[in-house]
């Protein structure tokens, strides 16, 4: 976890894109278990930001995301990057 501009809490995930909702700004993952905020492995939305452009993503694409803490049970994605995972490079 990492702490910016005051109070803004950062966490740090590996998933793999479900669905996108692009008109909602909203994306499912299916990501790996996240240590730092106690988040079994399992599939949810997310509130993505308006900096990330959906577009340049699609359905099955592994990623790595970086989440603010909004809320005490609430996330968003506010980095959101395609990973090689699985492919030949």
């Amino acid at each position: 976890i990492q702490r910016i501009e005051g109070e803004a809490v950062q966490i740090k995930g590996i998933g793999i894109i479900e669905k996108i909702d692009d008109e909602k700004h909203l994306i499912t993952l299916k990501h790996e278990a996240i240590a730092e905020i106690n988040m079994p492995a399992m599939s949810m939305d997310f509130e993505v930001s308006d900096k990330i452009n959906l577009k340049d993503f699609k359905s099955g694409e592994h990623v790595n995301f970086v989440l603010e803490k909004k809320s005490e049970q609430e996330f968003a994605i506010i980095q959101l990057e395609q990973t090689h995972h699985g492919k030949s490079q």
